[in-house]
Parts: structure tokens; sequence; C-alpha cells
């Protein structure tokens, strides 16, 4: 089976050229800020310094390789392969994690949603606001007051999220949770493709972990 490249989007970027400071010089690789200021460390794409140009290259690429895999296609899809799926909807907090996959090294669980500082920052193809810095681990005080007024996240949740510090407790927020805690997970089979939809966007190595257990 093939793959295109937009399968592990949560830890990849078409800005294939790296992210840079205004002056010329690399972002910080910690926490993607030049000078301590997130809004300045932005990613170039390969057309570079017109954003048109790079989205422009980047379309034909995909283009151009899924024509590649369509022209070199050696095996037909029949419908006697059969058609088949199944659907089910997930409480993720209540979905357990061995200690082999939890980086604590012990039995772990989901958590209620919950958005941190780094959501804040952005990502160098999007920077967020100066305030914030990928990577953070401690709240600002400052923030810690507006977070109490917002929705104030109890000691289960803080424990469940650690290290991220919360700062929209998306999950719990009252009336209405602005995130749900039940999603919808599917595998849909045509013959011997086989697709994975899930509500979520997996880094790489997930994405790997996930093609290996379906195939």
């Amino acid at each position: 089976s093939h793959y295109g490249r937009e399968a592990n989007a949560g830890d990849v970027t078409p800005n294939t050229l790296g992210a840079f400071c205004p002056d010329n010089t690399p972002c910080d690789r910690i926490t993607s800020t030049c000078g301590g200021k997130t809004e300045l460390c932005v990613a170039r794409g390969p057309g570079y310094p017109d954003q048109y140009k790079s989205a422009e290259i980047i379309g034909r690429n995909q283009a151009e390789m899924a024509l590649q895999l369509y022209a070199s296609a050696t095996e037909e899809l029949l419908a006697s392969d059969g058609v088949d799926f199944r659907h089910s909807w997930l409480d993720m907090p209540q979905l357990n994690v061995t200690a082999k996959w939890s980086g604590t090294g012990k039995d772990e669980h989901l958590c209620i949603a919950a958005l941190g500082d780094s959501f804040a920052a952005g990502t160098t193809d999007g920077p967020g606001v100066n305030w914030f810095h990928q990577h953070e681990t401690m709240n600002s005080p400052f923030w810690e007051l507006i977070v109490k007024y917002i929705e104030k996240p109890g000691p289960a949740q803080v424990a469940c999220q650690l290290p991220k510090p919360i700062i929209l407790n998306v999950g719990q927020l009252y009336p209405m949770p602005w995130a749900p805690w039940i999603l919808p997970l599917q595998v849909i089979r045509i013959g011997r493709v086989v697709n994975a939809a899930y509500p979520g966007e997996p880094t790489t190595m997930s994405g790997r972990r996930l093609r290996n257990t379906i195939v």
C-alpha cells in the first residue's frame, strides 16, 4: 500500500527550508523563538520569499506523486475482494495506555481535553503570540489568574495533563465543553486498500505504529 505525505500531519511541514529569524539566523531549537519572541520565528517554504510560489511547488509535488502512484499501480481493485468497515464511538478519557507507551513507566489513561501554553505559541508554520513559547512546562502567574476565572482545572485534571500546563480546560468548560470526550474511530477496507480514520493528527512515529498494527 502507498500513503500520501498528509498521513502524518502532526509533526511534519512542507516548509522545507527551515525556520528563521528576521536576521536570517535559525530560530531557537527548543522554543522556536527569536530573542524570546514567538512571532518572529517563521518557517520558509521551497519558494521563499514568495509564499504563493511555495504553495505552487508543494501542490505540484503532491499532485505529481499521486499521478506517479496511479500510473505505476499494478493491482486492480476488484469488487470480489469486498468492501468492509468497522466504526466505534470511544470515551477517550477512559482509554488505558500501557506502561510500554505511557512515558512514565506505569499504566496510565488518557485525559479529558485541555489546551496547554505551547498550543497558544502556535508553530513555526503559523506562530502564535509572544506571551507563549513552545516547550513550556509552567504557566505564567498572569495566565494562571485568567484561567482560574474561565474554568479552573481540578487536581485530577492537572495531574493527568502533567507536565503540560493548562491554559484552557476545554473539555470541562461550563455549560458546554469546547471539546468532546466521545469520539469516532473507523477503519474502511476497499479490496486490499485499508483506510483508518480518526479525529487527530498522528505524528510520524504514531502513524508508523498505526499502519503496522493495521497492515
